[in-house]
């Protein structure tokens, strides 16, 4: 009978251990909780304008591009808004 309650106070301990550091493992808080994320060194709203920029750029780079390469025109033409008007006005002609 003394070896039956020995055994049974092992497992007794055993579980409590084993509750303990599972106790123990929840208040220990995961690595990328631990310290706060690092500030960022170029903000989001940075980087939107900066693509918003290039997007601009080559939109304007393109357009000289096609005027003045591929149309055989000054490529500062595409610039101006009489070529643009010229355009609207073919488009829209009655």
């Amino acid at each position: 009978m003394n070896r039956v309650t020995e055994e049974h106070s092992r497992s007794e301990k055993r579980k409590q251990r084993k509750r303990e550091k599972e106790k123990e493992a929840s208040k220990q808080r995961p690595d990328f909780l631990k310290s706060p994320r690092p500030k960022r060194k170029f903000p989001i709203w940075a980087r939107l304008i900066v693509v918003l920029a290039l997007i601009v750029l080559s939109l304007f780079a393109g357009l000289m591009f096609g005027y003045g390469v591929i149309g055989d025109g000054n490529a500062t033409d595409a610039l101006k808004w009489e070529t643009f008007q010229n355009i609207f006005d073919l488009i829209n002609k009655e």
